[in-house]
C-alpha cells in the first residue's frame, strides 16, 4: 500500500473541510495526486440541482488550495447514490485510499451524516481512512491526530486476515515511528485455559514484533482478555495512538459491518482515526 493517489470525499461540512489539512501531511509522505469528490445525492432531486453551482465553486476553491501545495487534483461532482458512487470512482481512478470524515452534513442536510461513511466502509474494496475530530460541534472543530503515522495500533487475531493486514502495514512501515501490536482473547476460559491461550498469543505476537523491529520500528505488544472493541478503544486512548489499523473481512456488498461487529464498534466509538483494510479475497 502507498499514499501516492487518494480519493477525498467532501460534503463541505466543517469536518470534511478539515480533511484538506490531512493532505499537507500526506504530501510529505509521498502523496502526488488527489481525486476530490462531492456526490450530489440523486435522491435529493430539485434541491440538489439548486445547490450545484455553489458546490462547484466551493470544490474549485478546494482544488486550487491543493494545487497550490504541488498536488495534481481531479475534482468531480456526480449526481448519484453517494456511497456507491464514491466506491465506483475509487476503483476507476485506482486510488490507494479513500479519506472520509466520520461526521458531516453539508449544504444539503443529512447526505453524509454518518450513514454515508458507514455505507462506504461496508461496500468498499479499497482501504478507507475515517477521520476523527476534536470539538466536533463547535467552531474549534479540528482533526484529532495530525501526525497519523506517528504511533499506529495494529489489531491482530492471527487469521489469514491478520496476515493480509500485516502485509499492508509493512508497505507503510517506512512512514511509522512506533507500532503497538494488540491481540484480544475473547470468550470464557478457566484459569489454565486462559494461561495457555495467553502464552500462545504472546509467542505469536513476539514473532511479529521481531520481524517489525528488523524494519527499524519501535514495537510494543499487548495481549488482553475481554471484548475486542472495548479493549481496542481503551488501548487507543491509553497508548495515545494516532491511527488504529484494522482488517475488514467482508468485500463488496457483503454486509459484514453490522451493528455489533468489532470493526463497526471501533469506528463508531474510537476518538482516534481508523484505517480499515479490506482483506477478503477479491
Amino acid at each position: 500500500m502507498n499514499l501516492k493517489k487518494v480519493l477525498l470525499a467532501t460534503d463541505f461540512s466543517r469536518p470534511s473541510m478539515q480533511l484538506l489539512d490531512c493532505l499537507d501531511e500526506f504530501k510529505t509522505l509521498g502523496l502526488e495526486e488527489v481525486v476530490l469528490v462531492h456526490v450530489i445525492d440523486a435522491r435529493a432531486k430539485g434541491v440538489a440541482k439548486a445547490y450545484q453551482g455553489l458546490e462547484r465553486e466551493i470544490l474549485e476553491a478546494q482544488q486550487k488550495r491543493l494545487e497550490s501545495i504541488g498536488l495534481r487534483v481531479k475534482s468531480l461532482i456526480p449526481v448519484a447514490i453517494p456511497n456507491l458512487e464514491l466506491v465506483k470512482i475509487a476503483r476507476e481512478e485506482q486510488v490507494s485510499l479513500i479519506l472520509i470524515s466520520s461526521h458531516g452534513q453539508g449544504i444539503i442536510k443529512n447526505i453524509y451524516l454518518g450513514s454515508t461513511t458507514n455505507d462506504v466502509i461496508r461496500v468498499s474494496t479499497v482501504p478507507v481512512m475515517i477521520e476523527k475530530y476534536q470539538n466536533i460541534d463547535s467552531d474549534a472543530c479540528s482533526i484529532m491526530c495530525l501526525n497519523k503515522f506517528k504511533k499506529v495500533l495494529l489489531t491482530l487475531d492471527f487469521s489469514i486476515h491478520s496476515q493480509r493486514l500485516l502485509d499492508e502495514f509493512k508497505g507503510l512501515a517506512h512512514l511509522v515511528e512506533e507500532v503497538v501490536l494488540l491481540t484480544v482473547i475473547e470468550g470464557s476460559y478457566n484459569d489454565e485455559e486462559l494461561r495457555l491461550n495467553i502464552e500462545a498469543r504472546q509467542a505469536q505476537i513476539q514473532e511479529i514484533q521481531l520481524d517489525l523491529e528488523k524494519l527499524g520500528l519501535r514495537v510494543k505488544t499487548i495481549v488482553q482478555q475481554g471484548s475486542a472493541a472495548d479493549v481496542i478503544v481503551r488501548t487507543a486512548e491509553d497508548e495515545e495512538i494516532t491511527l488504529v489499523m484494522m482488517a475488514k473481512r467482508g468485500a463488496g456488498l457483503i454486509r459484514e459491518l453490522l451493528l455489533g461487529s468489532t470493526a463497526h464498534d471501533v469506528i463508531k466509538r474510537s476518538s482516534r482515526p481508523v484505517l480499515l483494510i479490506p482483506t477478503a479475497a477479491q
